[in-house]
């Protein structure tokens, strides 16, 4: 049996598909596109008599269509990453919030668990109040095309290795504390925790917790 045609199925109408990548006229919110392969056998047969005997009742062969899962792990493939992820770690995200990518049901979790409670708890230590103050995940997972269209230039981001959380601090605040105050607090959690922590506005690093312009800290996993 032989893969004889390839049909490409999504609800969504691509602009182009080029070198594996595709861009979509709605970008960024959308999937990837569905591959499925319809599968025919050839028989040599040595006359038709023969040809017959093995045609007839014979039901067609049924397709190989790609999951979501799969749909995931082939964006990796077309995008060259260096993770190419393994079925068992793309999963159901723990909280919604972990999720920034296209496909709701799963995220690639490598790691954004562990780094959200153990800065959570870190936080919480250093502040020393006897309330326990919840942090806010702005973002977590993005998958390689979401990456892209957010703006990020690199196909390796920790975002896409699911090795990475941009934090946000508690809603309300903190009494007694300032914004900066909270931010170098979120910074400060996530060196201790054994993590890169790094103050952005969006896309770009800064050089201090307490410049104007920070919007979120970013932490992921030490190593690629």
């Amino acid at each position: 049996m032989t893969p004889a045609k390839l049909a490409k199925v999504c609800p969504f109408k691509p602009s182009h598909f080029t070198r594996g990548v595709a861009s979509y006229t709605c970008k960024s919110v959308c999937p990837f596109m569905l591959l499925r392969y319809d599968v025919v056998a050839k028989i040599s047969p040595n006359d038709f008599d023969t040809l017959e005997q093995y045609t007839d009742d014979v039901p067609p062969l049924p397709s190989i269509v790609q999951d979501i899962k799969d749909i995931i792990r082939q964006e990796y493939v077309d995008y060259k990453t260096d993770l190419q992820p393994a079925r068992n770690l793309i999963v159901a995200p723990s909280q919604p919030l972990f999720n920034g990518g296209n496909y709701p049901q799963f995220v690639v979790d490598n790691g954004m668990s562990e780094i959200f409670a153990a800065v959570s708890q870190k936080f919480n230590e250093l502040l020393g109040t006897e309330t326990t103050y919840e942090l806010v995940v702005e973002s977590g997972y993005r998958n390689p095309q979401r990456n892209k269209d957010v703006g990020s230039i690199y196909v390796n981001s920790f975002h896409v290795k699911g090795q990475a959380l941009d934090i946000l601090i508690p809603v309300g605040g903190v009494p007694g504390k300032s914004i900066p105050d909270l931010w170098c607090l979120i910074e400060q959690a996530g060196v201790e925790s054994g993590y890169v922590a790094l103050p952005e506005d969006g896309p770009k690093p800064l050089s201090s917790c307490r410049h104007e312009d920070v919007d979120h800290i970013h932490i992921h996993k030490l190593g690629n």
